[in-house]
């Protein structure tokens, strides 16, 4: 069996190369609504396919022929499966392109793509901050224990001041969008991973406030939230990871 020349693997490689970057990042809006403009004629399609089959039907019921029963079914079950296809595909493409829409906007007003990858850059090295800090803050002892900077007070000033990046970086990303929906939809983890939320030794502070709303009870809520702020951060640090360097499977 001959043996491919180095030509003909390295042009094969680079057909390769340039096949996977036909992603919808790399494919331009009016691109992006063409194809769901096709999309929606096919509907319309599928709908004149299924009048013609209820017609059909409609016919042989009418003349008692018994094998309609079964070609229903057999039509029917082919038409939902195109037309979950088509839905499937259309809300990816509606995805697209609202992304699309928000980073070229975001972008325009960050002056250049680069602005946009620092600011993407900046928020992840935060996000991994923030995560180290809040794990140590749960796990480390009393501040008698630890350095005067990495005290409970300290550590819950450094989040505060991350979250406002974080929320500055949400809203930022809102006011960018065509769409407000798709924004709270697809990033509500953001918003809720830029609300600081304070610790034990935070809370025990508000002294009669604390005991009025049972402290214990408050502390376990607290520690929850803390724990699920905690997997909300490393879940959008996955997704800013894969934003900057793109790495396929990275979140999965």
């Amino acid at each position: 069996m001959p043996q491919p020349t180095s030509n003909s693997h390295s042009e094969l490689n680079a057909v390769l190369n340039r096949l996977d970057q036909l992603r919808p990042a790399s494919i331009s809006i009016e691109t992006l609504q063409a194809m769901q403009a096709t999309i929606h004629s096919e509907y319309s399609d599928l709908v004149a396919r299924g009048l013609e089959y209820e017609q059909t039907a409609t016919e042989a019921l009418a003349e008692a022929r018994p094998e309609i029963l079964g070609r229903v079914k057999t039509q029917s079950t082919r038409l939902r499966a195109e037309m979950e296809s088509l839905e499937d595909l259309d809300r990816k493409l509606f995805d697209a392109i609202h992304r699309r829409i928000v980073r070229d906007n975001m972008t325009a007003r960050l002056g250049s793509r680069t602005g946009l990858i620092a600011l993407e850059v900046i928020v992840m090295s935060l996000i991994v901050l923030v995560l180290g800090l809040l794990v140590y803050d749960t796990t480390a002892g009393p501040d008698s224990q630890r350095p005067t900077w990495l005290s409970s007070d300290s550590i819950f000033i450094i989040d505060a001041v991350c979250c406002l990046i974080f929320m500055g970086e949400f809203f930022l990303r809102l006011s960018c969008a065509e769409s407000k929906a798709f924004v709270w939809k697809h990033h509500w983890v953001d918003f809720v991973t830029s609300i600081p939320i304070p610790g034990e030794a935070q809370l025990a502070r508000f002294g009669r406030v604390a005991r009025l709303a049972r402290f214990a009870r408050v502390l376990r809520v607290m520690r929850f939230l803390r724990f699920l702020r905690l997997f909300f951060l490393l879940w959008r640090g996955m997704d800013k990871l894969q934003d900057v360097i793109d790495v396929k499977l990275m979140k999965r």
